[in-house]
């Protein structure tokens, strides 16, 4: 974490585990974004990052 952020009296564990929850709700808006434009995850990762997964 960069520090910037206000930890609001939490824990340093509550803020990772803030951190990770936002993480999983930015991944499953992205997920569902591809999918309702016909976008292959998959096929872009691979073209755009020269990377296999």
């Amino acid at each position: 974490m960069s520090g910037r952020g206000r930890p609001k009296g939490k824990a340093p564990d509550e803020l990772k585990q803030d951190l990770a929850d936002e993480t999983a709700d930015m991944l499953g808006h992205i997920l569902l974004f591809a999918r309702q434009n016909g976008i292959d995850l998959a096929l872009a990762i691979e073209r755009k990052w020269l990377f296999r997964p």
